[in-house]
């Protein structure tokens, strides 16, 4: 099982709270080629995000749900920092099985 990183920057309410609201994710890196992002917003609960390198310095980019800022985390609509790290690690297995064709469960004949 992989390991949940901490990071000082992103890891707790307070912490966040501490960061300048912008436009652009504060990054953090979850696994090679992997990062979670959290984007703080003037006013509002910050997002996050989830980054993925798909080659020639090029990323996708999606939006995994809100921070749990200003409510407490459901692990569906509002995300702590631990469920975005599992989210954003989910994103990754789901990209990589469909990139490898695999759609469905793996079956005994596979």
């Amino acid at each position: 099982m992989a390991r949940t990183l901490r990071d000082s920057n992103l890891g707790t309410r307070a912490a966040r709270l501490k960061l300048k609201p912008r436009g652009k994710p504060y990054w953090k890196g979850v696994e090679q080629g992997l990062h979670l992002g959290y984007r703080r917003l003037k006013g509002k609960p910050g997002t996050w995000n989830v980054r993925h390198y798909i080659g020639s310095q090029t990323y996708l980019v999606e939006l995994l749900g809100r921070a749990d800022d200003a409510s407490d985390a459901d692990g569906i609509a509002v995300l702590s920092f631990d469920q975005a790290q599992r989210r954003a690690r989910e994103h990754m297995v789901k990209r990589a099985h469909k990139e490898a064709g695999q759609t469905g469960p793996v079956t005994v004949a596979d």
